[in-house]
């Protein structure tokens, strides 16, 4: 619940957000002179054309609340927060201006126990027909006139909640504020939980993702191993039917005498240990002892027990 404070104790955000109010109201008349709107009936008196459907923006980078409202509700909003900060400050919040480098990226930051949140307030508006075209308007046939909703937006910046406050004719801005006030009270330990939580998933997710990629891995080390193998016993096969090849031509090469039984008993030998070089049965058993010897077996995983998912 919130606590009273004096008329006198003003934070220093809502002291430099009421300079930037009173600005705001002191261009108000000469701006509807520049436009004319001071002789449209139409108009409201707070209205502008550059302002924000009516309503003025008060930005986190002019070290003012984050707010967009009217200037008829400007103070009462402002008093409200006013009581907001205070208390939030007197259960242990840090109230700061975030350090980003573009002004518009900046924003106010509630810090405690570590956890960080932001909110803002921002007035609603209705649509009026005019009766007569404007020109002058952005929106030539009507005008947005604000109205008594507010809409309070709490955002955690720690991969926290979430939570939106409407008024209503029931809950006015005055209970509004009540109920984010509690909000901010519990948001420091939703955060740490949600984090937490999130933390968990995401632990179990690579998990799941290093088993099925330790898995997939033994799958197709396997599929390679089925390749290889096929492939040597081509080789094989091939080397059985060379053996008798040559066995027959060195039958063939006993009438030949000279240089021509020369040469062909040097290409024989050539081929014969070309041909006990590449015994696939030999490579295949030289990679067993190899492998049964290697501390590391990360680059071959056919002989891997898979981990049940």
């Amino acid at each position: 619940m919130l606590n009273p404070i004096s008329e006198d104790n003003t934070h220093q955000f809502i002291k430099t957000s009421f300079k930037k109010y009173e600005v705001y109201k002191k261009e108000i008349k000469s701006e509807r002179r520049r436009y004319g709107y001071d002789k449209k009936s139409e108009v409201p008196e707070d209205y502008l054309p550059n302002q924000n459907h009516g309503r003025y923006d008060y930005h986190p980078h002019d070290s003012c609340v984050p707010i967009v409202v009217s200037i008829s509700e400007t103070e009462r909003v402002l008093k409200l927060l006013n009581i907001l900060l205070i208390n939030l400050e007197m259960n242990g919040f840090r109230i700061y201006i975030s350090k980003e480098q573009e002004r518009f990226s900046k924003k106010m930051i509630f810090e405690k126990d570590e956890e960080t949140m932001t909110f803002n307030l921002r007035q609603g508006y209705n649509w009026k027909k005019l009766e007569q075209k404007n020109e002058s308007f952005l929106y030539t046939q009507r005008i947005a006139i604000p109205n008594n909703n507010f809409t309070l937006d709490l955002i955690g910046l720690m991969k926290g909640g979430y939570k939106s406050f409407k008024t209503s004719v029931r809950k006015p801005l005055e209970k509004v504020i009540e109920e984010i006030f509690d909000e901010f009270l519990k948001m420091p330990s939703f955060q740490k939980i949600e984090r937490e939580r999130k933390e968990e998933e995401r632990l179990k997710f690579e998990e799941e993702r290093r088993i099925s990629a330790f898995n997939y891995e033994i799958i197709e080390s396997q599929k390679q191993q089925f390749k290889l193998a096929t492939e040597e016993s081509l080789i094989f096969h091939q080397r059985e039917l060379l053996k008798k090849y040559l066995t027959e031509l060195e039958k063939d090469i006993n009438h030949l005498k000279g240089k021509e039984r020369d040469l062909a008993i040097l290409w024989i030998e050539i081929v014969k240990s070309r041909y006990e070089r590449n015994n696939p049965i030999r490579k295949r058993l030289r990679y067993f002892s190899k492998l049964s010897n290697e501390d590391n077996y990360s680059y071959d995983a056919w002989f891997k027990k898979p981990i049940k998912e």
